[in-house]
C-alpha cells in the first residue's frame, strides 16, 4: 500500500509522527465502533482492515490492542469486586436479620459505583470528541470567511482563457481519476487546505459534501471537484487548456489548476 494512501486512510500529513500515526489508528477504530455503524458490519470490517494495513504500512508492526485490554480489565475489576462484596453480604444476611439492613445499603453503593463506573468512560470519550471535533468547525468556519472574501475579487484575474483552443488536446481530462492520495492532485489540495488552515481533511470533507467518510472513499478527482464547488471558483472544465499567468504554465489537469488557485488565495487573503 502507497505511503500516501496510508496516511490519508489515518487523516494525516505525510511524515506524521509514530505517536500521531498510533492515534490517528485508534481514533478510526473507536469511531468505527460507534452505533452509527452497528449496521453495516462488512463496510466496518473492511474500513478496519485498511486502518490496519495502513497503520502496518507506516509504522512497521501490527496495531495493538493492549490498551483497549488493559481498559477491558480495569472495567471487570470493579465487577469482580462487587460480586465478591455482594457474596460477603449475603453471608452476613444469613448471620443476622439486622445484617438484611447494612447488605442492602452495600449493594445500592456498589451499584451506584458501577454505574459511574461504566458510564464515566463513555461520558469522557464523548467530550473529547466534542473537543476534538469543536477545532475544526472553527477552522472551517474561518476558512468560509475567507473564502466570502474572495467573492470580490474574480478567479479568472490571472487567467488567459485565449489559449484554452490551442492546449485543449494536451488537457488530461482522467486526472486524479482512480487515485487515492498517490499523485499531484492530493498534494496540490492539501497545500489548499494548508493555506486556510484547515489540518483535519476527513472533517473537512464530511463539513463540505454532507457525506461521512467522502475524503477516504472518493477519489481525488472528486474530492477536488467539491473543494472547487465550496471555494466558489469556475470548473475544472471551464478552465482547462488555460494559462496560468503566475507561472506561464497551461492548466491541463485537477493538480494544474489548484497550484493555480492556491497561489490566487495566498494572492488576495
Amino acid at each position: 500500500m502507497d505511503k500516501k494512501y496510508c496516511y490519508r486512510i489515518l487523516g494525516l500529513a505525510a511524515g506524521a509522527t509514530p505517536a500521531q500515526i498510533k492515534e490517528a489508528y485508534e481514533n478510526r477504530i473507536a469511531k468505527l465502533g460507534t452505533p452509527d455503524y452497528r449496521d453495516d458490519p462488512e463496510y466496518v470490517r473492511k474500513k478496519k482492515e485498511e486502518a490496519a494495513e495502513a497503520y502496518r504500512a507506516l509504522m512497521g508492526n501490527n496495531p495493538s490492542e493492549s490498551g483497549l485490554q488493559s481498559k477491558l480489565r480495569r472495567l471487570e475489576k470493579p465487577t469482580q469486586q462487587a460480586a465478591a462484596v455482594i457474596g460477603e453480604a449475603k453471608q452476613v444476611v444469613a448471620k443476622s436479620p439486622r445484617g438484611v439492613i447494612i447488605a442492602f445499603a452495600v449493594i445500592i453503593v456498589m451499584v451506584i459505583a458501577g454505574i459511574v463506573i461504566s458510564v464515566a468512560p463513555d461520558f469522557a470519550h464523548k467530550w473529547a470528541t466534542v473537543e476534538d471535533i469543536d477545532p475544526t468547525v472553527q477552522e472551517i468556519e474561518a476558512a468560509e470567511a475567507l473564502v466570502r472574501q474572495l467573492d470580490y475579487y474574480d478567479y479568472y484575474d490571472m487567467l488567459d482563457t485565449s489559449v484554452i483552443g490551442l492546449n485543449e488536446a494536451g488537457v488530461d481530462w482522467e486526472s486524479g481519476q482512480g487515485e487515492y492520495g498517490d499523485g499531484e492532485t492530493i498534494d496540490e489540495m492539501l497545500n489548499i487546505l494548508y493555506e486556510l488552515d484547515i489540518y483535519d481533511r476527513g472533517e473537512f470533507f464530511d463539513y463540505i459534501t454532507g457525506i461521512e467518510d467522502y475524503y477516504y472513499d472518493y477519489d481525488d478527482a472528486s474530492c477536488a471537484e467539491y473543494l472547487i464547488l465550496w471555494l466558489g471558483a469556475p470548473s475544472f472544465d471551464t478552465v482547462a487548456g488555460s494559462e496560468n499567468l503566475y507561472e506561464g504554465e497551461a492548466i491541463l489537469s485537477y493538480a494544474d489548476y489548484l497550484r493555480y488557485l492556491g497561489r490566487f488565495i495566498d494572492e488576495y487573503k
